[in-house]
């Protein structure tokens, strides 16, 4: 009688922090940080981890390819690219469907900052403090979770991706070619947020330094319209 040789058991891996499943082949993730808020199924497809090969990927491949060039942001100071109220609700609905937000969604205590909405408190010292609770610390008392640290490099493929070369090229003489999500993202906030105010100091310049003899039969209704464009382009640099 032949004796059957005996299989190692298959390690057990630990479910994603945020996100559910049964077994190794069905766990998601993404979703928010806190338990009443926490989803109860994966939002999409693509927020499956499987960890056989081919549909693992599959996931990785959906998580980098660039966006459609009609699609992408540029830099502040340039015409190219969609608007950035645009591009900011395109990379929430993208990452969400991945089960990638969770990385986004701040904890600062027992408080969810969720950096997609609330771009403007961003802070090189918050991103720090989350990275490195996600990291090495863990979130809130929380071991520290393998699908975070995936999550975390997956994030920041998707951002540069949505990118345009022009801006592309900037992010990565800023944080590198390959940023985690949230330090892309505060990458991008900062950059817009400098190239606007340097635009509105020079559209407030230029409102400053008008004159009615600089127009031609000194028309008061030319340079009312002058002054009318001028405003409302510092208006809309400042939204």
């Amino acid at each position: 009688m032949t004796t059957p040789v005996l299989q190692p058991p298959m390690a057990t891996l630990a479910p994603p922090r945020i996100g559910g499943g049964i077994n190794r082949e069905t766990y998601w993730t993404g979703g928010s940080n806190l338990t009443a808020l926490r989803l109860v199924k994966a939002k999409g497809f693509y927020a499956h981890r499987p960890e056989h090969f081919k549909y693992a990927q599959a996931a990785y491949d959906k998580s980098i390819k660039p966006l459609d060039e009609e699609k992408r942001l540029g830099p502040a100071d340039s015409k190219e690219g969609i608007p950035w109220t645009t591009w900011v609700d395109l990379i929430k609905v993208l990452l969400e469907d991945l089960g990638e937000d969770t990385v986004m969604r701040m904890m600062i205590g027992n408080t969810e900052e969720y950096m997609l909405d609330r771009w403007g408190t961003l802070t090189e010292a918050k991103i720090s403090d989350w990275e490195n609770a996600l990291l090495v610390t863990g979130v809130n008392g929380a071991q520290v979770c393998r699908f975070d640290e995936e999550n975390l490099a997956w994030s920041g493929r998707v951002i540069m991706g949505s990118a345009t070369q022009p801006l592309w090229e900037m992010l990565e003489k800023e944080v590198g070619a390959n940023p985690t999500g949230p330090r892309v993202f505060l990458a991008i906030v900062q950059q817009a947020q400098t190239m606007t105010a340097s635009l509105v100091q020079t559209l407030v310049n230029k409102l400053m330094k008008l004159s009615l003899k600089q127009i031609p039969a000194q028309d008061v209704e030319v340079l009312c319209g002058i002054i009318t464009e001028l405003c409302c382009r510092i208006n809309g640099s400042r939204k």
